[in-house]
């Protein structure tokens, strides 16, 4: 990257996004630590395919559809 003449270095820092990788993290982990273990769970129990209530969770999951892992609901 070329820095403009006269231009200050810090205007340019922020420009950029801030990115919070423990935000980032607990986004990912909200679909992917309920899919692995549903899967998991269900290969274990059974050699069946899940049932269609499960495999519509799993699906929104693969689409990266988060659920809340701590929801006391």
């Amino acid at each position: 990257m070329v820095q403009e003449p006269g231009k200050k270095i810090s205007e340019e820092r922020a420009a950029r996004p801030q990115v919070s990788w423990p935000v980032a993290l607990r986004t990912v982990r909200g679909w992917l630590e309920p899919w692995i273990m549903l899967r998991r769970y269900w290969n274990g129990w059974s050699q069946q395919p899940p049932p269609p209530a499960l495999q519509l969770l799993l699906q929104c999951l693969e689409r990266g559809q988060a659920i809340a892992l701590y929801s006391s609901a």
